[in-house]
């Protein structure tokens, strides 16, 4: 199984000794085996068995059956397909083994090669089984609702596919409905009869009631099997049981509030404070549960409580791990919230204390920011995006910062300098401008009262944080030259900092040397681009910042080929993405940009085969981690790519979802690279010719020195010519090959041959 992946999910529910046996909906469920359907959908509100009558049919059929309990962080389209493979692997490590291959490799599928291969590994081994996938209502990811469709439509007659969910997914129901491809069972079929509800209450609950009392209740609660549940709880100490079931009227939320205060009222007093406190947790291990309520006993509680039948469900086979029935959790935090609303800070606050002690970020942060304390929160933030971010998880990084208040994220140097990253990565270089101005202010300020003085460490990290933005504001603004002076004198004073630790070092040098690299670029002096950008790797590698290395390595790879060093530019993307080979690497979506890159390598190699499959893995990333300027980036070497092989309307599409990008983040180094693109593939479009006015001897030798990413001022000091004559033999030549930039200038002439 893949490390990372809760085993707890995998565990169906145990049977209950409140159970009812519902023969009539195993038998709607044993017809879709009858007739061959594979798909049965369970679709229900919360509270109606859907989940015990799924596991009662897959233990009572006599088949192999596989289950997984999903929860929102299952939206992860890699993760949710490692966790179909994880759950049918316990049932024959045949199933899946292609799919398996790629979903754990360091290269990302598509939708259609994942669910193909398990279709194919089913078909192959010719085994009837059973896949539930319990709470697919928490599922939003429209990737993973279209491979799902896939698979459906896909199915052989042996697989049985059964889906529980709270509300219908977005899948073709009515097609599969009027296809005969479908057994569905909803509100009307799951509701208890007057029969089942009498088995419930007078068997299992042992309350004695005649059957005009049985039926009143089935006829309020209208076959709400948790509102019967809640009812018999109530009533199991009850005298006057008749009286109690007259009285009880109301919808099903007004009915299950007022038996919640009625089962709560009888509890012992500890274990009402217990469920109180832990209610605000959505997942309860002993551990937890000790930290949050400052009880040494929580073994033993949720021991009782599972044994009690109290709305908790275990969620592994060792019961170490459970939760409470989600309406029952709601309300039980609606009833604390009433009853004890200044307790709740402190109850949050130790919950995000234990899930920090325990690695869970995400966990802490979102307790955190329940209290609220937005000190606290913002310092795990400071603490743990850097990580994230030097991963490649965007998303992840934005979320967290995105939660805080932005005022507040302005008014704090290191997480206004954590935003500002984002925005890079994002490409919105023009809104970084206001925030650093905001920063540095409050920088200063901090600085001038002492709140951070020079000597605290924070100090000179902050410090080199904003110059470097600075660097980004300046080069995006076209002033390259204050961009360079300002990483100049900013590289020999790295060093100092060496108290720090050698990661801040490596941080340091990493973070110079690439927007160094990328300065360079926007001033045309490729082969210093190159220079700095090659130092990058040793540096990022140490410090962990893979982003800065796959960026980079894209970058120099681009250089390289406008340099002609193509296989040169094809090592350089293979050297580093060995590193995805290497486990700890293997999901971060920063390699994304490598594959985008080496796609545009191998295009020049016409290898078209494996450029378009580094192609699709980039673009697919790209797109699920959020790097939008990337993904716009990727459909410019997508145009080109797919022009080479002579696919113009597929070339056009490309540039038409970069541009709809480019609408949306305003990056005018994106804007040039569109232009660049659509330019060089009309150029390429046209029938290939000699020129009218041949290029003079000098001319040539500008061209040749232009290509191999020369400045002027370098042009002209290697040929001993003044720099304006530069310029001059510079557009001429420009003029000749019908050109307006040096980039279109270098592609024109690999095109004509002349260098």
């Amino acid at each position: 199984m893949f490390e990372g992946l809760l085993k707890t999910k995998l565990f169906p529910p145990p049977p209950r000794s409140t159970q009812v046996k519902r023969q009539a909906l195993l038998e709607k469920f044993a017809l879709a085996r009858q007739r061959g359907i594979s798909f049965t959908l369970v679709s229900a509100p919360a509270g109606f068995g859907k989940t015990t009558l799924a596991v009662d049919y897959a233990r009572s059929s006599g088949l192999p059956f596989a289950w997984l309990a999903l929860d929102e962080g299952d939206n992860d389209l890699l993760r949710f397909w490692r966790y179909i493979d994880s759950a049918l692997v316990a049932i024959d490590n045949r199933i899946g083994e292609g799919m398996r291959s790629a979903l754990y490799d360091s290269q990302a599928p598509t939708i259609q090669q994942i669910v193909t291969s398990l279709v194919d590994s089913i078909i192959g081994i010719e085994k009837e089984l059973i896949l539930v996938l319990d709470d697919y209502h928490v599922i939003s990811n429209q990737a993973i609702h279209e491979g799902m469709i896939f698979l459906i439509n896909h199915l052989p007659p042996f697989f049985h596919l059964i889906i529980v969910t709270r509300a219908d997914p977005p899948f073709p129901i009515s097609r599969l409905r009027a296809q005969g491809q479908l057994i569905e069972l909803r509100v009307a079929d799951l509701r208890f009869t007057t029969d089942e509800a009498s088995a419930f209450l007078n068997d299992f609950m042992n309350l004695g009631l005649p059957a005009s009392d049985v039926e009143a209740l089935e006829t309020r609660t209208e076959g709400w099997i948790v509102g019967l549940q809640l009812a018999a709880l109530s009533m199991q100490e009850r005298v006057d049981k008749h009286q109690f079931i007259q009285s009880f009227t109301g919808s099903h939320h007004y009915v299950l509030e007022y038996l919640m205060d009625e089962v709560l009222s009888r509890q012992p007093e500890t274990l009402q404070r217990f469920l109180l406190e832990t209610s605000i947790l959505p997942r309860l291990c002993a551990p937890l549960c000790n930290a949050v309520t400052g009880r040494v006993d929580s073994t033993e509680i949720l021991s009782d409580l599972h044994h009690r039948n109290l709305f908790v469900t275990p969620l592994d086979g060792e019961h170490n791990w459970f939760r409470y029935h989600h309406l029952f959790a709601e309300l039980l935090n609606v009833n604390l919230q009433r009853t004890r609303p200044d307790d709740l800070p402190v109850l949050h606050r130790r919950a995000a204390q234990w899930f920090q002690e325990n690695n869970h970020v995400g966990d802490a942060l979102r307790h955190a920011l329940a209290i609220p304390d937005y000190p606290y929160a913002s310092r795990l933030v400071v603490d743990n995006w850097r990580r994230i971010y030097h991963q490649g998880k965007l998303s992840t990084a934005v979320e967290w910062l995105d939660s805080l208040p932005p005022d507040f994220v302005r008014q704090s140097p290191p997480l206004g300098v954590a935003y500002c990253w984002t925005l890079f990565v994002r490409g919105d270089y023009d809104r970084i401008a206001s925030y650093l101005d905001d920063i540095t202010q409050v920088f200063e300020q901090m600085v001038e009262s002492g709140t951070l003085p020079k000597e605290h460490p924070e100090y000179n990290i902050v410090l080199q944080q904003v110059i470097l933005l600075r660097v980004v504001v300046a080069r995006n603004r076209g002033d390259v030259t204050t961009a360079i002076e300002a990483i100049e004198q900013l590289l020999p004073i790295i060093d100092s900092v060496q108290t720090l630790g050698q990661m801040v070092v490596d941080m340091g040098y990493t973070a110079c040397y690439s927007q160094m690299g990328y300065t360079y670029v926007a001033a045309n002096d490729l082969a210093r681009a190159a220079d700095y950008l090659s130092r990058v790797s040793p540096h990022a590698r140490r410090c962990g910042n893979i982003f800065a290395l796959a960026h980079t390595t894209m970058e120099l790879a681009r250089i390289s080929l406008l340099l002609g060093r193509l296989e040169q530019a094809e090592k350089i993307c293979r050297d580093e993405l060995a590193l995805t080979e290497q486990p700890a690497y293997a999901d971060y979506p920063a390699f994304c940009l490598i594959h985008l890159g080496l796609a545009d390598v191998l295009r020049e190699k016409k290898s078209w085969n494996e450029a378009e499959n580094h192609l699709r893995q980039g673009l697919e990333t790209a797109q699920k981690s959020g790097h939008v300027l990337y993904l716009a980036q990727g459909y410019l070497i997508a145009a080109r790519l797919h022009h080479a092989q002579g696919k113009t309307a597929q070339a056009q599409e490309d540039l038409r979802h970069a541009e709809q990008i480019a609408g949306i983040i305003h990056n005018r180094f994106l804007n040039d690279a569109m232009l660049r693109t659509r330019q060089e593939i009309e150029f390429k479009s046209l029938p290939k010719q000699s020129l009218i006015e041949p290029l003079s001897e000098r001319e040539l030798e500008v061209l040749r020195l232009v290509c191999a990413g020369k400045s002027n001022q370098e042009i002209a000091d290697e040929l001993f010519i003044a720099l304006d004559t530069v310029k001059r033999h510079a557009n001429n030549l420009y003029g000749k090959l019908g050109v307006r930039r040096r980039a279109q200038a270098i592609n024109e002439a690999r095109r004509l041959g002349l260098v």
